[in-house]
């Protein structure tokens, strides 16, 4: 957590609106929260309904500052533990986007991973294949505020909301932006949420590919055992020798 807070108060880039919504943390997390109070916009601290209802709260403030000083802003979700990859980031993100003629309503940068097993550069795909696969990541995409507030995450959604509104928004015909040139985050994949539940994680992101009229015979059960047998290769091989298959693996097919 306070890694995360850190990366985000020690911008360069001087407007920040820093709103930081916690589940209700009952370890050490509020004292950290508290010696940064003074550099966050606003901060809450109370029992939600997972992750993305946490998120969905902190669109609601974000709403309300556009509301109130009627200046758009683009939120950028970044969850414990991950930090904004260097100092300059949200200025050079802000710089890129005003070079554009037109702001879009999404922007998407790359993001560097620290799995278990390396360190390695991962960049937006093919916007166009989107509805089927998740070629994004939550953690390095600006959506505008305005944007997020008719489009909430679905609460149903434990691990693919992210991927289940970002496929939403480009179906819509939402004007998405990407680069491979800024690394936005730095995240550290250990066993959280979407690694123990890997199975649930499947089925969540194929009924979104379902609802986006993606769906191809075989290519649930296809992944499946492309994961089963990662698991397998991992307890099997020494570390060392199966460090840069999983790097190449992990890029290539996203079967961490």
């Amino acid at each position: 957590m306070e890694r995360t807070i850190r990366s985000v108060v020690g911008q360069t880039y001087p407007h920040v609106d820093y709103v930081l919504v916690d589940g209700g943390s009952r370890d050490g997390t509020l004292s950290i929260i508290e010696r940064y109070s003074s550099s966050l916009t606003r901060w809450i601290s109370e029992p939600d309904k997972g992750i993305y209802d946490g998120m969905n709260k902190g669109i609601a403030i974000a709403s309300r500052l556009v509301e109130t000083d009627g200046q758009e802003r683009f939120v950028l979700m970044l969850n414990a533990d991950d930090t904004l990859y260097q100092e300059t980031t949200l200025a050079e993100v802000a710089s890129f986007l005003e070079q554009q003629p037109q702001l879009p309503d999404v922007f998407c940068g790359a993001w560097m991973i620290h799995p278990e097993h390396g360190r390695y550069l991962q960049c937006p795909g093919d916007l166009t294949k989107l509805p089927g696969r998740f070629v994004l990541n939550h953690q390095a995409t600006f959506v505008k505020a305005s944007v997020l507030a008719k489009n909430p995450f679905e609460l149903k959604y434990k691990i693919a909301g992210d991927f289940r509104q970002l496929s939403s928004l480009y179906l819509q015909g939402y004007t998405f932006l990407t680069s491979k040139d800024i690394i936005v985050s730095d995240m550290i994949i250990n066993r959280g949420a979407t690694s123990d539940n890997w199975k649930q994680g499947v089925e969540e992101g194929f009924e979104v590919v379902k609802l986006n009229g993606c769906y191809r015979r075989g290519a649930k059960e296809w992944l499946l055992f492309r994961k089963q047998v990662v698991r397998l290769i991992k307890r099997v091989l020494p570390r060392n020798a199966s460090d840069a298959f999983f790097r190449w693996l992990a890029v290539h097919y996203k079967a961490m």
